[in-house]
């Protein structure tokens, strides 16, 4: 898929959702000023965030190494940090040999040393479905990326007229894909999907990872057919409690209508790249800028 083949997001920025929350000029400086105060390593450190385990495996030869990493430490961004990560390095040593690549039948084969494995919901029997639907997905399209364009394309919906309307369509088309096997049920609560009413916060979050340059040492930059401006913001605690604090977010449920409403406004102050703001927003709550989160969910 080329540049031009995409619809000019940026021209959509101010859609229908946007103009539904109002954004004050001051609140839109405000905005503008705290993006280069948290958008760098000095203040987001990201040997201490999940982010940081999946720039390990940039090196690797293979892109889907970095795919896989950025898959499950999305999964696992849950619950305290530092287990999370410990538990996402656990698997990966698993599943990938550093610097090496992936190679056919690498992910199932590699299951006979993960008896036993666990991270919170996340037993063996439900790491297990989900690496091998992910070997499933590399056989079939080649890449990660290469299997959201193709969700893209097959998913139903007509013509973008909103600038996620893309991200949407390969999400509900990626949910669509995985459960087309009665086995991988026992990750039903783990694949979120628009057209199910999630956020899909950790999807949204692998994108984030995946999609946005590498230009601050944060985001990997590398997936091409898809550009920042499609972007959904994660809706993380941190990120909604600022959302409130600043009346950018009056809907009170936590789906996707409320990631994308947030998300229209984000594009007013940043369009061609409005999840930046993911960083200010989240830094704001959690250095304690508003006090302790107004919503805990």
């Amino acid at each position: 898929m080329t540049e031009n083949a995409r619809p000019n997001f940026i021209d959509l920025a101010v859609g229908r959702q946007a103009a539904q929350t109002r954004l004050s000029g001051k609140t839109k400086t405000f905005l503008q000023e705290q993006i280069p105060l948290w958008y760098n390593t000095e203040r987001f450190p990201v040997e201490a965030d999940p982010l940081g385990v999946v720039r390990t495996y940039l090196p690797s030869r293979d892109r889907r190494c970095v795919e896989v990493a950025a898959f499950f430490a999305a999964l696992f961004a849950w619950g305290r940090r530092d287990i999370a990560i410990a538990k996402t390095e656990e698997l990966l040593l698993h599943l990938i040999a550093m610097p090496g690549a992936i190679v056919d039948a690498e992910l199932r084969g590699s299951f006979a040393d993960l008896q036993g494995f666990k991270h919170r919901t996340f037993t063996q029997p439900v790491v297990r479905a989900l690496v091998l639907r992910m070997q499933d997905l590399f056989d079939r399209f080649g890449t990660l990326e290469q299997a959201f364009v193709h969700f893209v394309q097959t998913s139903p919906g007509g013509e973008a007229s909103e600038p996620h309307h893309r991200v949407e369509r390969a999400l509900n088309g990626f949910r669509r894909w995985f459960f087309e096997v009665p086995w991988a049920q026992p990750c039903e609560r783990h694949i979120a999907s628009p057209e199910r009413g999630s956020a899909c916060k950790r999807l949204n979050l692998m994108l984030r990872w995946l999609v946005r340059p590498n230009d601050h040492g944060l985001d990997l930059g590398l997936w091409k057919q898809f550009c920042p401006a499609e972007l959904v913001m994660p809706l993380d605690v941190h990120v909604v409690n600022s959302a409130r604090q600043l009346k950018l977010m009056p809907r009170a449920t936590l789906n996707w209508k409320a990631a994308t409403e947030l998300t229209a406004v984000c594009r007013r102050v940043v369009p061609a790249d409005p999840v930046v703001l993911d960083y200010a927003l989240f830094g704001l709550s959690q250095g304690g800028y508003w006090g302790q989160p107004a919503d805990k969910r």
